[in-house]
């Protein structure tokens, strides 16, 4: 992984170069990966419940605290958490979450629950729209909003409580699709190029520039995304390990 960040951030074609991780590993990396040239982390953290932490991940929440620490120290910032939001504990766990990242000078990002994956359909049942989430922050206190890019995925808000402030993101791909703003493409580790999550056909970028070469290749890339539109439903059999997610 060192070495991909190295090669990625010398050829100078990206404005900065990012990585989405579990944090396990990271107390040990972020340095590492800082010196590589990597630019900051997203963390998934959906819980600080270390027991349910356990039953989601089958990790120790102790392992990725010490990550986030870690990159914190190393400058991977800003660090942003992303928080998957279930209808069983988003009221114990989005507090939590908020007051947390308050404290350390995070951003949080809340997405709802997408149906992909095996896992994904069977958990959708503590599906929750964001929007409802929004009126309880109302509730506690003072919800902004942020100017809007049409092409993030994200919107943006920024949260005031007992004189504390932090940027919260809202991430709603069934109650309030982006797709219509979307320019996101997704490449996977076999070199499959992905127009969008719930779309099965990919087309095989490395292995057609390998054989056919790069004007071969552009020509099957601008037909491919002639063909990237909004799904039909928001649901996949893919597993987001296995699509760049």
């Amino acid at each position: 992984m060192l070495q991909l960040i190295r090669r990625l951030t010398t050829v100078n074609l990206f404005a900065e170069v990012s990585l989405t991780t579990n944090g396990s590993r990271l107390h040990a990396l972020a340095l590492p990966l800082k010196k590589a040239g990597l630019s900051r982390v997203n963390v998934s953290l959906d819980t600080l419940n270390p027991r349910r932490f356990r039953d989601l991940t089958g990790g120790e929440l102790r392992d990725t605290l010490q990550g986030i620490e870690t990159a914190i120290q190393s400058g991977l910032t800003p660090l942003k958490i992303n928080a998957v939001l279930q209808k069983a504990h988003w009221r114990e766990d989005v507090p939590v979450l908020i007051r947390f990242a308050q404290t350390k000078g995070l951003e949080v990002r809340f997405i709802e629950i997408m149906q992909i994956g095996s896992l994904g359909a069977r958990s959708y049942d503590q599906f929750v729209p964001a929007s409802e989430v929004i009126e309880f922050l109302k509730g506690k206190g003072e919800l902004v909003k942020l100017p809007h890019r049409a092409d993030a995925a994200a919107r943006e808000t920024l949260f005031k409580q007992d004189g504390l402030e932090v940027q919260l993101g809202w991430i709603t791909p069934e109650s309030e699709p982006f797709c219509e703003g979307c320019n996101r493409l997704r490449l996977d580790s076999h070199g499959r190029l992905r127009r969008c999550l719930m779309d099965p056909q990919t087309l095989d970028l490395v292995g057609i520039l390998a054989a056919k070469g790069e004007s071969r290749a552009a020509a099957a890339l601008g037909e491919y995304m002639s063909g990237k539109r909004p799904p039909d439903f928001m649901q996949s059999d893919n597993l987001m390990v296995a699509v760049g997610g």
